[in-house]
């Protein structure tokens, strides 16, 4: 091989391996500025959970974490998690780069502080899982008083979006989930998919909107919950979510297998503290 050849090789090996090194670089995980990690202190009963500003976690269990990063709403959709996850809590503290402290952006950094802290190793996958279908509890009957369509007008359209009054539009409202407590869910002007998610985790399993029921609705329902996080019973005279969901709303649950994303955690361990 002559001197130009060479030269030509040599450039082509550099050039190749700095783009795999810009690469690397670029996708690198976002991370936390500053970061602790600490088991619980024991006995503590209140659970602390807020992304404003940061991430802040207090008392809460190491699967629920998991749960979190990832933006899983049920525990079913977690394989391969051992037990000591649903028992064992932790305190976080997260500081991220200054401009971004938007929840999706800071899932990826908690993500990231999992497998640094927790030596967590994870991958994607589809499985078959036990999860409800949220469907009509007599074809032949009319929906139930917790049930009404919805007269919300909500900004732009959309029933999530605040709607600010104005002088254009003084009865707008603020569509979406309202404060209810515990065994309380309170919705208004949304569609039927936005309770299937609410329900899921009340029932713990993934739940599926085949209701076939279009438009937005003012949606109430008042169910007993059993011990919610940080020791609030709710309303323990209420009915169950299943009985609450038939007689307030006319739906129902119908316990099927459904195939749905799940998360699997091939090694987890318990944190390096600091």
């Amino acid at each position: 091989m002559n001197s130009p050849t060479r030269r030509a090789a040599a450039l082509t090996i550099v050039a190749a391996v700095l783009a795999a090194a810009i690469g690397v670089h670029a996708q690198a995980p976002a991370t936390f500025d500053v970061a602790s990690v600490r088991p619980s202190k024991p006995g503590e009963t209140q659970v602390t959970v807020s992304w404003t500003g940061g991430v802040t976690m207090i008392n809460v269990p190491l699967r629920a974490i998991v749960q979190f990063a990832y933006g899983i709403n049920t525990p079913s959709r977690i394989i391969g998690h051992p037990d000591w996850t649903n028992v064992e809590r932790f305190d976080i503290q997260a500081r991220p780069p200054q401009g971004q402290s938007g929840v999706e952006q800071m899932r990826p950094m908690l993500q990231a502080l999992l497998a640094d802290r927790f030596k967590m190793v994870a991958r994607p996958d589809k499985r078959e899982v036990q999860s409800y279908a949220l469907v009509k509890a007599r074809a032949d009957r009319p929906l139930g008083p917790g049930l009404k369509p919805s007269a919300a007008k909500c900004t732009g359209g959309g029933a999530l979006t605040p709607a600010p009054a104005t002088a254009s539009n003084p009865d707008a409202v603020q569509c979406g989930v309202r404060p209810g407590g515990a065994g309380r869910i309170l919705l208004v002007g949304v569609p039927m998919a936005q309770l299937a998610p609410l329900i899921s985790l009340v029932v713990q399993r993934p739940v599926v909107d085949r209701t076939g029921i279009t438009g937005n609705f003012d949606i109430e329902i008042t169910f007993s919950p059993g011990q919610a996080p940080g020791g609030d019973l709710g309303n323990p005279d209420a009915p169950s979510i299943f009985t609450a969901l038939e007689e307030q709303l006319g739906l129902k649950l119908d316990a099927q297998r459904e195939v749905v994303d799940v998360l699997v955690i091939e090694k987890i361990d318990r944190p390096t503290e600091n």
